[in-house]
């Protein structure tokens, strides 16, 4: 959670994108999971280049994920939906 409070270059945003990517492949925990998408959502928005990957992974995770996950992920989606 504190990656988001952070002001990332381009490069840092690159190496933060990843491991926010692996952790959400990789964690079971539902805290986990919600945090770095997020982290995703919040930063896209500063780094419009991945605002669709960021999307369509946020959308990846509601497909299975936990009713916590679900509802931020519509939350997420909407914010993200009003910027295009």
């Amino acid at each position: 959670m504190m990656l988001g409070a952070l002001k990332l270059t381009k490069k840092e945003y690159e190496k933060v994108y990843t491991l926010l990517n692996e952790w959400l492949a990789h964690s079971n925990s539902i805290i986990v999971k919600v945090a770095c998408m997020q982290t995703l959502a919040d930063y896209s928005l500063i780094f419009r280049s991945t605002l669709k990957s960021v999307a369509d992974e946020i959308k990846k995770q509601m497909i299975s994920g936990s009713p916590a996950v679900k509802a931020r992920g519509r939350h997420l989606l909407k914010k993200l939906g009003s910027v295009h």
